[in-house]
């Protein structure tokens, strides 16, 4: 009896698992991989198995955003805050799709931090499985008169 009902409760998994449209031997997809899916090629990744690398590595990227310069209309309020920015490295290391994700509070500060962003040189591209590839990162650029 127990192996009748194991063989019928396979079957009944197999058959609607295939009306589905599933394929039981392909591997699920990660749902962290990718954030968004135009075309194989335009896949916009967020993990990759080598991630994008700024000239100079880490080091080099923190100092670049040190030496974002205060915005002088806004010099006398004395601002001390961070916006995070958004941006997507494409296969040849350019920054594209630049944006704030979240605000400083202070527009000003927001549009010096994304001006400052579009100067940035290139990155070395991210790859997955061999392949250059579109990845999405996410900066702080702090802004502080200490």
């Amino acid at each position: 009896m127990k192996p009748l009902f194991t063989a019928i409760l396979l079957n009944w998994f197999f058959v609607s698992f295939a009306q589905l449209g599933g394929d039981i031997l392909s591997p699920a997809p990660s749902a962290y991989d990718t954030i968004s899916v135009s075309s194989a090629d335009d896949e916009v990744y967020k993990v990759v198995e080598q991630m994008p690398v700024f000239p100079g590595g880490l080091a080099g990227l923190t100092q670049y955003f040190l030496d974002v310069p205060y915005p002088k209309s806004v010099l006398d309020e004395q601002i001390h805050a961070t916006v995070y920015l958004e941006f997507v490295i494409d296969k040849s290391g350019n920054i594209t799709q630049p944006r704030v994700a979240r605000s400083s509070g202070n527009q000003i500060l927001d549009d010096a931090a994304l001006a400052y962003l579009r100067y940035m040189p290139k990155w070395q591209p991210g790859r997955q499985r061999g392949k250059a590839v579109l990845v999405q990162m996410v900066v702080p650029v702090r802004f502080n008169l200490n």
